[in-house]
């Protein structure tokens, strides 16, 4: 999906470098992405992007992906709230989004060594044009005790 587009447009992006606590193995936060895009440019170069970056001892890249490992886009296995055939979803409706579409709540955790000072970065962008938006919501920044290998992905338990 990076390689669909060409410039990045509209780019937004929250970053901040923190000290891990030194009892703490792994942090995880919650997202929602949203589209206007959603439907007439799915499958297309025009995709909006959103990446949950990590610069860390352990990891260095995005920790936030559909299960295909794909980037968070329109085109994510885990967009699920969609406007289909003239059928609002439900989650939708009554928003500015009851037309496009989006994702669920999401959850991505990621490995951090105890004690390290890590940057992270939650950006958002258009990728080949400048015209519709997406969006994304953050929720619930925490530290783990849990290890994990590598980043992941998925909707959060509850």
């Amino acid at each position: 999906q990076w390689d669909m587009g060409a410039l990045a447009f509209d780019y937004t992006e929250l970053r901040f470098t923190i000290k891990v606590p030194d009892d703490v193995v792994s942090f995880s936060y919650d997202f929602a992405f949203f589209s206007t895009e959603w439907p007439e440019y799915f499958g297309s170069m025009y995709n909006d992007l959103y990446v949950g970056w990590l610069e860390s001892e352990q990891w260095t890249g995005n920790i936030s992906f559909d299960s295909m490992g794909n980037p968070i886009t329109l085109n994510a296995v885990f967009f699920e709230y969609l406007n289909q055939g003239g059928t609002v979803a439900p989650e939708l409706d009554g928003t500015c989004m009851n037309l496009h579409g989006g994702t669920n709540w999401l959850q991505s955790t990621a490995p951090v060594t105890p004690g390290e000072e890590i940057t992270v970065v939650f950006a958002i962008f258009d990728l080949s044009d400048n015209i519709l938006d997406s969006y994304v919501f953050l929720d619930n920044f925490q530290w783990g005790c849990v290890p994990t290998n590598r980043p992941e992905t998925v909707p959060p338990a509850g």
